[in-house]
């Protein structure tokens, strides 16, 4: 049972930076068709950050992990809310 759920782990981490470059890939061929602008769309790309922070911190199984996948999601949100313009923040 527990080399079940290792082969069903292993597929979903290979299925997410897929899902992650086909939704790259629409996005480009939506701006083509003058569909989406992908400057509006591209001040979002720290939800990346954020999605795969979450997915770390719920999955994984050891304590390093975590961390890791929390440190990632407080990244992507403090990047997110400066793209918005919800705060200033200049490193240079």
């Amino acid at each position: 049972m527990r080399d079940e759920n290792r082969e069903r782990s292993s597929h979903a981490a290979g299925l997410i930076p897929g899902l992650i470059v086909a939704g790259i890939g629409v996005l480009f061929l939506l701006h083509n068709l003058n569909i989406v602008r992908i400057y509006n769309v591209w001040r979002y790309w720290p939800l990346i950050l954020v999605a795969i922070g979450a997915s770390k911190l719920v999955d994984s199984p050891n304590a390093n992990e975590k961390v890791a996948g929390g440190i990632m999601l407080a990244a992507g949100g403090i990047f997110l809310a400066v793209n918005l313009g919800l705060f200033s923040w200049r490193i240079w």
